[in-house]
């Protein structure tokens, strides 16, 4: 019995990880730009109302009233082609910054190289000593 308990709540959690973002990206757009209900809205995607209340409050609008019971859309709310432009603007310029770093990185090795070179070539000590006062 507790083996069947065990392979059902890891099959509930391979459930819950299936639902891609896209697919929470158009289900909160199906919530707030039209009137279905959320029971409907569970039947149509064939989730609970707890993962419906989940994706709306992880992938929703920011500045939603949660005590409010009905669905109003904050006038700073994006549509699904605008939030899925901005995600795209966002990991384009999240590659651009790990260029950079990597970059940085690069000069900061090419520069640790260069001083350990000429202390060796030279023997001058161009580091900080760690023990001075």
């Amino acid at each position: 019995m507790c083996s069947v308990l065990n392979k059902l709540t890891q099959l509930k959690k391979v459930m819950r990880n299936s639902i891609s973002n896209s697919l929470r990206l158009e289900i909160v757009d199906v919530y707030y730009h039209s009137s279905i209900s959320k029971l409907d809205i569970c039947k149509k995607y064939g989730i609970s109302r707890t993962t419906l209340f989940r994706i709306l409050r992880t992938f929703g609008p920011v500045n939603i009233n949660r005590s409010m019971n009905k669905k109003t859309l904050p006038s700073s709310a994006l549509s699904l082609s605008e939030m899925e432009e901005e995600l795209l603007r966002l990991r384009l310029r999240v590659k651009e910054l790990e260029g950079e770093l990597y970059d940085a990185q690069m000069a900061r090795d090419a520069y640790d190289c260069m001083i350990d070179l000429a202390e060796k070539r030279y023997h001058i000590r161009v580091r900080k000593n760690s023990d001075a006062k």
